[in-house]
């Protein structure tokens, strides 16, 4: 999915037809996913929250996930309502990148390595799976 692929529809009246077509289909799996970032846009104040917004919450839904039950089935799903290029880069690209750029012995501690990493990568990439890989390294 490409960010220019939404037009003028918001995600969330995307979502709620995506909802329909998979109740209908039987697709369970498509379905709760859907029910669960759906409940997540309903908790937050605006109520009319644009697609931005909304990218958020599902990269938070997969960073969540990610973290405790790793419901690679949830995670497929919720990935497909991210636009490549707003989507996280795995751990391989991080440490290449890393590895060519980032020379610890100029540092007195590794984790002051995390603010140009996070400079560079700016919002593509989970802090906390930064934080791992430096710390593995």
């Amino acid at each position: 999915m490409d960010i220019q692929d939404f037009g003028n529809k918001l995600m969330k009246d995307m979502l709620k037809d995506d909802l329909k077509e998979a109740m209908m289909a039987g697709n369970l799996t498509q379905r709760d996913a859907i029910r669960i970032i759906l409940g997540e846009i309903s908790r937050l104040q605006n109520k009319d929250p644009d697609n931005l917004m909304v990218i958020d919450i599902i990269k938070r839904l997969i960073r969540d996930q990610r973290k405790g039950f790793n419901d690679k089935a949830f995670i497929a799903v919720c990935e497909d309502y991210i636009p490549e290029e707003l989507k996280e880069l795995g751990e391989d690209v991080i440490i290449d990148w890393i590895k060519k750029n980032v020379n610890f012995s100029q540092y007195k501690n590794k984790m002051e390595a995390m603010r140009p990493i996070m400079l560079h990568f700016k919002g593509k990439v989970d802090g906390d799976m930064v934080k791992a890989i430096i710390k593995e390294m």
